[in-house]
């Protein structure tokens, strides 16, 4: 039986899949092309063997979470495969959480601000700017003027944070219940303005 690790959130896709025997990586390189690259990797799947898929469901790009769900519960549905869904800066956190006293996450939005969480916090909140005054930590490239480490998502670190936390985390076959976390919704900013979402503190 196998495992796959779907990487969806960030520029450049990644697929993983762990067997007893092996654990295979395959990366796009190519920024942008998630529905070219899922399913060219399809040849490399033994779909009957598939007994659990990981998947990365955000904070991330809009289009690049909705392809990569979008694969993901296509392989699922049918074969009544379960998902665990996994959130981007859990991800992170786990990787750099025993080398920092404190820090904090980030997303540069698709519009203006930043998607942020603190260290020991559970809410990611919008904020328009970041303070240099913690360590600063994204998966994304961003043009900002302040110090900050990139930690690239790739299935293995994927695998170790499951690893870790798999008594934590949810494995389900109610499909409908996975929904993505967007960095950024073209009706988003409308949505802070009414106050019905946390934002531009």
């Amino acid at each position: 039986m196998s495992e796959i690790i779907i990487e969806s959130s960030s520029k450049f896709p990644s697929i993983g899949i762990k067997d007893k025997k092996f654990f295979k990586i395959y990366y796009s390189g190519k920024e942008g092309n998630h529905s070219t690259f899922f399913f060219e990797i399809l040849n490399e799947i033994n779909l009957d063997k598939v007994e659990l898929m990981l998947i990365t469901i955000g904070p991330g790009r809009f289009t690049s979470l909705r392809v990569g769900l979008s694969f993901a519960l296509g392989l699922a549905i049918p074969r009544k495969i379960k998902i665990v869904p996994l959130v981007t800066f859990d991800i992170i956190e786990h990787k750099i959480s025993n080398n920092y006293s404190d820090y904090g996450i980030f997303l540069k939005k698709g519009g203006e601000g930043f998607l942020f969480r603190k260290k020991g916090e559970d809410k990611i909140y919008v904020v328009k700017e970041l303070t240099p005054s913690i360590p600063l930590f994204t998966f994304e490239p961003a043009q900002i003027n302040l110090d900050y480490t990139l930690v690239i998502l790739d299935p293995i670190i994927i695998y170790e944070f499951y690893e870790k936390k798999r008594d934590k985390v949810i494995e389900t076959v109610e499909y409908e219940k996975i929904k993505p976390l967007y960095s950024f919704l073209p009706y988003e900013k409308s949505l802070v303005e009414k106050g019905k979402i946390k934002g531009y503190s």
